[in-house]
């Protein structure tokens, strides 16, 4: 069963912590919940308790071929970190991830979010399970159920917001100029603003993200689209535009202002 609440979508997003031992699988105590919001489309399911939260939670990109995982767990409030994790499926073979972990600001809790290219992820709806695992990070098995269900609520979710952004094919139809930024995007980053570490691993990459840009310009999200395959890259990329960027709206054939999206790339290089 797919549930369809009106409420806000949660907020997403990153680090597991512990034993060496394979943990038993979880199995879920609650339905999939898919949330159609004004800007973001994403399903969460529990995997714990009143007393003991643990969610997994997805978020496709309205743009682009990236499937956000998270995890959202109780946790004390801890530095951001970065760990080299590996995604199984049923018995498949390991899939090398990213793995961004941090505490959002003012919540007792911890996530811990991959980006996952959509390529990887098709097999995740024909699995049974889900296991995460890495350097640094506790393994967690997730028992999967209603996947078929789950992924036709999602489709339909982001059938309905791209028409909404007017980013679909016969949606483009109806705009006369797309979103763009009052400057170009290196004037919003510095040398200060390379995560540090990025820098005391020598990574570097570049990475796509699609942003939502509503009619008065206000960027409405951010979603990387295009991994670099280093997390602290790919978040501190749409941290810095959702702080500093300023748009001018899309405009309709009607001369009015619109909703659309706009596509843009950032290289982080390292000196």
């Amino acid at each position: 069963m797919i549930n369809r609440p009106t409420a806000a979508a949660l907020a997403l997003f990153a680090s597991l912590s512990s034993p060496a031992a394979a943990a038993p699988p979880l199995a879920p105590t609650a339905n999939w919940v898919v949330d159609f919001a004004p800007s973001q489309c994403t399903a969460a399911r529990s995997y714990g308790t009143k007393d003991k939260p643990l969610a997994l939670v997805l978020k496709p990109a309205v743009l682009g071929d990236v499937m956000t995982l998270a995890i959202i767990r109780d946790g004390a409030h801890s530095d951001v970190s970065q760990h080299n994790a590996s995604i199984t499926l049923d018995q498949g073979p390991p899939i090398p991830v990213s793995m961004l972990a941090f505490s959002p600001k003012g919540q007792k809790r911890r996530v811990e979010m991959i980006n996952l290219s959509l390529a990887s992820f098709a097999a995740v709806r024909q699995s049974g399970s889900l296991s995460i695992a890495g350097h640094g990070v506790a393994r967690r098995n997730f028992l999967l159920s209603e996947m078929g269900a789950l992924a036709k609520a999602m489709d339909t979710c982001l059938a309905d917001l791209k028409q909404v952004w007017n980013v679909a094919d016969d949606a483009q139809a109806g705009l006369k100029q797309g979103p763009r930024s009052t400057r170009p995007l290196t004037a919003y980053f510095d040398s200060d603003d390379y995560p540090q570490v990025a820098l005391r691993s020598d990574q570097s990459g570049l990475v796509a993200f699609a942003l939502l840009i509503d009619e008065v310009g206000k960027i409405a999200d951010c979603t990387v689209i295009q991994t670099s395959g280093v997390a602290t890259l790919d978040a501190q990329s749409c941290a810095i535009i959702n702080e500093r960027a300023a748009f001018v709206p899309a405009v309709g054939v009607d001369g009015k202002p619109a909703k659309s999206a706009i596509v843009q790339r950032i290289r982080w290089a390292l000196p």
